[in-house]
């Protein structure tokens, strides 16, 4: 009779370590599918994370190549306005300057003076740059969004 005894705690004994093995490889596999599922989402922000960064990237060189051909553009305007090649006009009454003459309502136009001239294509470029860094945050907006 112990001798069945003996059997039946041995037997007993290895099925509650069997069972207590499976639990814990049902724990280890429900952690591993979970860190892998993890992994997975943390894989796909880096992905996404890059996708956004390239966009940026494509974005500021866009803008960068507006800007340097616009300043290019500028720096030629001033050029030619300083050499006399260009000149800027502004479209004014002129004011008699003799009182006897024949009064004109338009006596032609006045010429800008060179300082004046670099004022105008200052602003000129000014904007210009404006409006390309605004239309490359309104596309990296769009582009952020998707």
């Amino acid at each position: 009779m112990t001798k069945y005894l003996l059997i039946a705690v041995g037997v007993l004994a290895i099925l509650l370590a069997g069972t207590a093995a499976a639990w814990r490889m049902s724990v280890l596999s429900n952690e591993r599918d979970q860190y892998r599922a993890e992994a997975e989402q943390a894989k796909a922000l880096a992905g996404d994370y890059q996708r956004r960064v390239e966009a940026g990237n494509a974005i500021e060189r866009t803008y960068l190549e507006a800007v340097k051909s616009a300043n290019a553009q500028n720096d030629q305007l001033r050029a030619d306005i300083a050499s006399g090649a260009r000149r800027v006009y502004v479209k004014a009454n002129c004011p008699v300057q003799h009182p006897g003459a024949s009064a004109s309502s338009d006596a032609g136009r006045a010429e800008l003076a060179p300082a004046d001239g670099q004022t105008v294509s200052d602003l000129r470029a000014g904007i210009e740059r404006k409006e390309a860094l605004i239309r490359s945050l309104q596309q990296y907006i769009k582009e952020a969004t998707k």
